[in-house]
Formats: structure tokens, C-alpha cells, sequence
């Protein structure tokens, strides 16, 4: 069954793509959700117009992304975390918790996506964190008492 995507769907596609899924998946999941609409209800024009739009807004997307990444580029911030005495955190600092310091300590707005972190730190210490596809960012674990 071919569907074209309303918005972007894990292990599917992205917004706007036609793809061919199981009939069950289509009717039951995808179109039942508001996720997907079948491609006879589109006209060429209509499609085209939506996809133009889609990358424009994607081209755009990027570019803010990379003007935040630089401005992130070479600055430091610090988080409190409650630590062992080994230097082992409690509870590890995820994306949001970068995020968040980024915020309070250099007022610039970051959308989590954008922090390229694998898994939790762990540690007290200083860490890179890749911020964007160019930029790079200190953050400074500290033991909180």
C-alpha cells in the first residue's frame, strides 16, 4: 500500500515522502493517526508545492542550527551534580540538563537535537560535547555537597 508521510515517521521516512508500507500498518497506524494519507488524495502540484516547502523549511532549519553552533563554539559551561566520592555521579547529566545550563548560563536557546551526546556523562570533570555538525562545547561537571 503507498502512502505519502504528513510528518516524519521513525524507520518509515521523512515528511512528505510517498513509501510503501503494509496494508495493516498503512490503514491501522499511519493513516488512523493522522500520519499518512493516501497519495490519491493529493494532487501533483499540491505534492510538489509541499515538498518545496519542506526543504525550505529544512534549508532553514540548518542554517539556525549552525549559526547557534557557532556562537556555542569555544565557550564553557558548568553543572551541579551530587557525586561520589570517587567523583561518580549519582544520577548521569543527559541532553536536557546541557541544555538547560546552556540556557540559564548563556541565554541562548538550544533545541536538545542539536547536542550530540551517545549516552549520560558519568563523571565530575570537563568534557567535550559536540554541539551541531561544527561546533564543540566545554561542560564542567562539578560535585555539589
Amino acid at each position: 500500500m503507498k502512502v505519502i508521510l504528513l510528518e516524519n515517521v521513525a524507520k518509515v521516512g521523512r515528511k512528505y515522502e510517498e513509501h510503501d508500507v503494509a496494508p495493516g500498518f498503512g490503514r491501522n497506524f499511519l493513516i488512523a493517526r493522522g500520519k499518512a494519507k493516501l497519495p490519491q488524495e493529493f494532487s501533483e502540484t499540491q505534492l510538489k508545492d509541499l515538498r518545496e516547502r519542506a526543504e525550505n523549511e529544512q534549508k532553514q532549519k540548518k542554517e539556525a542550527q549552525a549559526l547557534v553552533a557557532s556562537e556555542l563554539a569555544g565557550k564553557s559551561v558548568t553543572i551541579l551534580a551530587k557525586a561520589s566520592d570517587e567523583g561518580h555521579l549519582f544520577a548521569g547529566v543527559k541532553k536536557e540538563d546541557i541544555k538547560e545550563a546552556i540556557v540559564k548560563d548563556l541565554n541562548i536557546d538550544i533545541d536538545s537535537d542539536l547536542i550530540n551526546l551517545d549516552q549520560a556523562l558519568k563523571s565530575v570533570g570537563s568534557h567535550k560535547i559536540k554541539i551541531g555538525e561544527e561546533g564543540e562545547l566545554e561542560v564542567i561537571i562539578e560535585a555539589e555537597k
